[in-house]
């Protein structure tokens, strides 16, 4: 007796069945729904990477303000032209300014313009030899070649902002970091269920990082108080 063979599929009938089930399959996934909870849990482990981002800056706030007002050593230097933009406000200091640029070594005298004239400048000043001090500030004149002006220099120490720099470099990268990882988990759960790995839930590179910013956010913290005590 002979068998009856049947006909082999074509294979546009294979690759049209693999479609209806893949299609299939897309449109079960589709309808799957989130749970409501792992949106709030998704919000809320962001919100917290935020939070310390946010410490970080705070912390770095704080040590450029103690860095700005910390006290130096004041250095001072002589004008001819303008005004000074920080005079010598003390007699005694306009004495010691004077020898420390090299002008004389005696002590300041009192010009004597209580209210003030327009030929001469305010505080602390070189005319004839002499060393006058207008105590209150009261003169109008500038500076010159006959009437030179010892002044006080500010010398911005960048080094005093080192421990708020690491601060706030540390709360950009945390801030980073954690926007990076939820957008990730977001598209997990979101409609285009984009590819999520387990390390975006379970983030242990992100629990490194912690530790080391921490480390440095305690590290800059401690030493701020020495680095500025050392250079005032």
């Amino acid at each position: 007796s002979r068998v009856a063979l049947q006909p082999k599929p074509s294979t546009v009938a294979v690759s049209w069945r693999r479609f209806r089930a893949c299609s299939s399959l897309w449109r079960a996934m589709q309808a799957v729904r989130v749970d409501p909870k792992v949106w709030f849990s998704a919000e809320r482990t962001f919100l917290h990477w935020a939070k310390i981002a946010v410490v970080f800056a705070a912390s770095a706030t704080l040590l450029i303000t103690s860095a700005g007002s910390a006290p130096r050593g004041a250095t001072y230097g002589v004008a001819t032209s303008g005004t000074c933009g920080r005079p010598v406000v003390t007699g005694t200091a306009c004495s010691g300014a004077a020898a420390e640029v090299g002008l004389t070594v005696q002590a300041a005298r009192n010009d004597g313009h209580v209210r003030g004239v327009t030929d001469a400048p305010p505080y602390c000043y070189m005319e004839d030899g002499v060393l006058k001090f207008n105590a209150k500030g009261v003169n109008k004149g500038m500076c010159s070649a006959k009437k030179v002006c010892i002044c006080e220099e500010v010398v911005v120490d960048l080094f005093l902002y080192i421990p708020a720099a690491v601060l706030g470099i540390a709360s950009l990268v945390v801030l980073g970091h954690a926007y990076r990882k939820h957008l990730k988990r977001l598209g997990g759960l979101g409609s285009e269920s984009r590819m999520v790995q387990a390390s975006d839930f379970a983030d242990k590179s992100g629990a490194y990082m912690i530790a080391v910013t921490m480390s440095l956010a305690i590290l800059g913290l401690v030493s701020a108080p020495f680095i500025s005590g050392q250079e005032g």
